[in-house]
C-alpha cells in the first residue's frame, strides 16, 4: 500500500535533516532539563500562576526564584526547566508532589527526551611516526588509537613493512583536527607517538 494514500492525498513527506547547531545543542538540553507539570485542581495559585509555582521549587530545593523557569504549557500544565542541580528523579518518581499547598503530577517533558544527536563523522589516513617496532601490528595500532578515533584499515605498504619510518592507516574522526600525540611504554621505556593528519 502506499503511504501517500494514508495522508489523505497528501504527498509523502521528505526526510528532514536538522542542522546540528549551538541553538539546537541550546534546545536539547533544554528539554533534558524539562519537566511537565499538572496541576491537580482545586488549587489556588493566586493572579500569577507562573510565579507561584517558581517560588515553591525554590523554597523545596533552595535557590534562587530566577533559577527555575516555568511557562504554559495548556490550561493545567506548565513546562518547569530546572536548574542542573535539581535532580529529575525527586520530581518524576514522586506520584503527587505536594508544592505550597497545591498539588502536582509531573512527567518526563519531550518527545524526543531519551534520543542522542548524531555526530558527523570523518575518514581520515594518519601516519604515526616513531611507533616502536615492537608494537607495529593491527591489534596494537587499533587499542592505541582507540584513545581518540575508530581503526578502519591499514595501507599495503606499512602490512608489508618496507617502510618504517611510519605506520600509516585509515580511521574514523568525530572531527577534523589533529589528535592529541599519545604515549606508549615498551621495556620501561617512554615513546611519545606523533599522530600526522593527512589532508
Amino acid at each position: 500500500m502506499h503511504r501517500a494514500a494514508n495522508l489523505r492525498g497528501r504527498a509523502p513527506l521528505a526526510k528532514v535533516f536538522v542542522p546540528y547547531t549551538e541553538e539546537y545543542l541550546r534546545r536539547v538540553e533544554l528539554c533534558c532539563n524539562a519537566i511537565l507539570a499538572d496541576v491537580i485542581q482545586p488549587a489556588n495559585l493566586g493572579p500569577d500562576p507562573i510565579s507561584a509555582i517558581k517560588s515553591a521549587l525554590a523554597s523545596l530545593f533552595g535557590g534562587y526564584i530566577e533559577d527555575f523557569a516555568v511557562a504554559r504549557y495548556r490550561e493545567r500544565d506548565y513546562a518547569i526547566f530546572r536548574p542542573e542541580w535539581v535532580p529529575t528523579e525527586v520530581l518524576v518518581k514522586r506520584e503527587v508532589l505536594t508544592l505550597n499547598g497545591f498539588w502536582n503530577r509531573c512527567w518526563l517533558w519531550g518527545r524526543y527526551r531519551n534520543a542522542w544527536p548524531h555526530h558527523i563523522q570523518y575518514k581520515a589516513w594518519i601516519r604515526l611516526i616513531n611507533l616502536p617496532f615492537e608494537i607495529w601490528s593491527v591489534a596494537r595500532v587499533a587499542t592505541l588509537i582507540n584513545s581518540f578515533g575508530r581503526f578502519i584499515k591499514v595501507d599495503d605498504v606499512t602490512k608489508a613493512i618496507t617502510d618504517l619510518r611510519a605506520f600509516r592507516c585509515q580511521i574514523v574522526l568525530d572531527s577534523i583536527s589533529n589528535p592529541q600525540n599519545p604515549s606508549v611504554i615498551v621495556d620501561k621505556e617512554l615513546f611519545s607517538i606523533m599522530v600526522d593528519l593527512e589532508r
